[in-house]
């Protein structure tokens, strides 16, 4: 709201046909039940990083489809088709990451902060643990030794984490758990193997699965492709 203030746009202040809240459609994860300051920077309103879910994805995608056709409405067979093309390309692009990743059910993951609830709920991994011990802390030595020793125990063999936080204490944590670190946003555009939606999914799956002994997922798409064919 602050920042839709400031642009002094009414076109797109809530209620105009510029403004899209694609949140309200969402059934968020972890809201708190305290706001205490204790607690750490929670989000009030739950987990924010919904975008992570591609089934997710679909409905920010409609929602933004509708919202163009509602500013720009001589131009609605245009923004159709090219929703019909990017749905199709989408749908094609799940059934890949769901049969590359069936085997994964049940791994455990670790991140840096706790962005990646709705990529883990979607494709059957366990969250075990964050280095934040609280949402804006960074971790203690203590943190990061009980973090390790679960880490251990459970056999997780991947970290997430985003490229803001302190690689230095993904450093210290690895010196008791062996593990590989996925560096990535969470969201796409940040390189440019991750310029569109769908290549970023492409690429946190396909690091996440080759980290747990999966062939490359290109690899992986190009059997299935020609499995489909009958070659």
């Amino acid at each position: 709201p602050a920042a839709l203030e400031k642009t002094s746009n009414p076109r797109i202040a809530v209620g105009s046909a510029g403004y899209v809240n694609i949140g309200r459609l969402i059934q968020p994860l972890e809201i708190p039940i305290s706001l205490s300051r204790a607690n750490g920077n929670v989000h009030p309103m739950g987990n924010p990083h919904f975008n992570i879910d591609p089934d997710l994805g679909r409905v920010m995608c409609a929602e933004v489809r509708d919202a163009l056709i509602a500013a720009d409405p001589g131009r609605r067979s245009i923004f159709e088709s090219n929703w019909e093309v990017w749905d199709q390309a989408l749908a094609a692009r799940q059934k890949i990451w769901a049969d590359y990743l069936k085997p994964l059910r049940g791994k455990p993951l670790v991140s840096y902060h706790r962005s990646w609830s709705y990529f883990a709920k979607r494709y059957g991994f366990e969250l075990i643990g964050e280095l934040e011990p609280v949402p804006g802390l960074r971790p203690s030595p203590k943190h990061l030794a009980e973090l390790a020793s679960k880490m251990q125990e459970a056999g997780a063999k991947v970290i997430l984490m985003e490229p803001w936080y302190p690689r230095s204490d993904v450093e210290k944590l690895m010196k008791f758990a062996e593990a590989e670190v996925v560096v990535l946003c969470t969201t796409c555009g940040y390189t440019s193997k991750t310029g569109t939606y769908m290549n970023w999914i492409d690429h946190l799956v396909d690091q996440v699965g080759q980290a747990y002994g999966r062939p490359p997922l290109a690899e992986f798409a190009e059997s299935q492709r020609a499995r489909a064919s009958g070659m």
